[in-house]
């Protein structure tokens, strides 16, 4: 049952990041052709700036609800009160984010020029800020967040399609997304009271000091890591054109694409880990084992497949106004295996085994790196600047991450289990390597790719066929 459980979250949320992520790439080609490439910046640059103030009203819930969740769903009243708590909160913090946001927007002189697209950017702070993965991830029900993201997406999509007919219509496309994406929360609330039956309680002031208290460091965390997401595109807003934003930013959707597909991984064994933890340690660790097994099977290929074939990918995603950003897109395509890695022994080690200051010391300290190398590489090498100082501080914060866990003594990667990785990757760099000496043509290549990677999975024995089972 718990073996359907993880297969049937993971597929929900696989679909929800297809959905999130390819629906807007659909569309892309016909916006930038009806708009260009500059005001796509213009609209990326403010999402960017929208994004940084949704982070505050998420005040650690999307790492701190799904593990206590997972622990009192059982009991419907203290799940309701624990989740009323938790909606008060983002409320009172929403309020004065969005105070702030427009006070940041009217005195700041770069946003005077485009004063409309940030204020209605500000829907995305108010959709982003409530979009409730933290309660179904919780109760492991991802289907219902796959359900409204879907609705979202497909709503958004056809908008753009139905209002965005002429140049000037580039200021009303944060408008119709995060219009979308208010109706879609709305959408998904009704799920969470009606379907699940959560009730609004009062929440008490020691609830609300708990949540606050312990969410807080997981809140400076999630806050650090993903001001690494959009601290490239506001610098080189701030210090390149409009069009050089674009060519950054389509190279970093791209990459979002995929690893939001690999942050499901941990997404699906973070709850699922806690609670094996809770039976045993031994249980927990046995999930611990699985999940880096599963998430390297996925990381491993997506590195070596992008940096492989990235104008491939951009010349078929973007067309041939973007080849600006095959060399970000390159070396951003480093972070699946990077990042991936850091995700894995984050959020389905530290965090199930409640070492949330443990968890936050390199995330804190990847980010600080981050931002002294992005000041420092963009005003000179622009793009490629910024796409190397994400790598390399994501490099710095997942090796530091690696030696608190190995510090731990959990014995959670065997021989075997590395030896199989290593083998997966030599036999996938190898071919990429002999692809490219001998100009060997893109498609067949790239079937040529996944003959040899589902091959080299049944070789070295790493999925059990018979029992779709992961070998650790």
């Amino acid at each position: 049952m718990t073996k359907k459980i993880l297969i049937t979250n993971f597929s929900a949320l696989t679909v929800m990041q297809i959905v999130q992520y390819v629906v807007p790439l659909i569309v892309l080609p016909y916006l930038v052709r009806v708009i260009g490439p500059a005001k796509f910046g213009i609209i990326s640059f403010a999402q960017a700036i929208a994004y940084y103030f949704a982070l505050l009203p998420d005040i650690g819930t999307n790492l701190y609800a799904p593990r206590e969740i997972a622990l009192i769903k059982q009991d419907q009243k203290e799940l309701s009160v624990f989740v009323t708590g938790v909606l008060a909160l983002k409320v009172l913090v929403l309020m004065l984010t969005l105070l702030l946001y427009f006070a940041m927007i009217s005195f700041v002189p770069r946003f005077q020029d485009e004063l409309l697209v940030f204020i209605f950017s500000a829907g995305y702070i108010i959709g982003e800020s409530f979009i409730p993965v933290w309660f179904f991830q919780g109760i492991e029900k991802m289907v219902n967040i796959t359900t409204g993201i879907f609705f979202i997406r497909i709503l958004g999509l056809i908008s753009i399609f139905i209002f965005i007919r002429q140049p000037a219509d580039y200021v009303y496309v944060p408008l119709v997304n995060s219009g979308a994406l208010i109706i879609g929360v709305i959408f998904m609330y009704s799920l969470v009271f009606f379907r699940e039956g959560v009730r609004i309680y009062t929440p008490s002031f020691k609830l609300l000091d708990k949540i606050i208290r312990e969410s807080l460091p997981l809140f400076v965390s999630n806050l650090v890591r993903n001001l690494h997401v959009g601290i490239n595109v506001v610098v080189l807003g701030f210090f390149t054109s409009n069009t050089i934003v674009g060519y950054y930013s389509a190279a970093e959707r791209l990459i979002k694409v995929g690893m939001g597909l690999l942050v499901q991984v941990s997404n699906v064994f973070y709850p699922y880990t806690s609670r094996m933890l809770k039976v045993s340690r031994e249980a927990g660790v046995a999930s611990m084992r699985t999940g880096i097994v599963a998430g390297m099977l996925l990381s491993v290929p997506a590195t070596i497949f992008v940096v492989t074939y990235a104008e491939f990918i951009v010349s078929v995603m973007f067309g041939s106004d973007f080849t600006g950003s095959i060399p970000s897109l390159r070396i951003l395509g480093m972070l699946f295996l990077i990042t991936g890695l850091g995700n894995i022994l984050g959020m389905q080690i530290l965090l199930p085994l409640g070492k949330r200051q443990m968890y936050m010391r390199p995330v804190l300290g990847g980010f600080i790196l981050h931002l002294i190398l992005v000041f420092m590489l963009v005003p000179c090498l622009q793009t490629v600047g910024a796409a190397m100082a994400f790598v390399m501080a994501q490099i710095a914060a997942t090796l530091w991450m690696s030696c608190l866990v190995k510090r731990l003594s959990l014995g959670i990667v065997s021989v075997s289990a590395g030896l199989k990785m290593m083998g997966l990757s030599t036999g996938l760099v190898v071919f990429s390597l002999i692809s490219w000496f001998m100009d060997i043509n893109t498609i067949i290549s790239i079937g040529i790719f996944c003959v040899i990677y589902i091959s080299l999975v049944l070789a070295l024995r790493i999925v059990d066929l018979r029992s779709w089972s992961i070998i650790v």
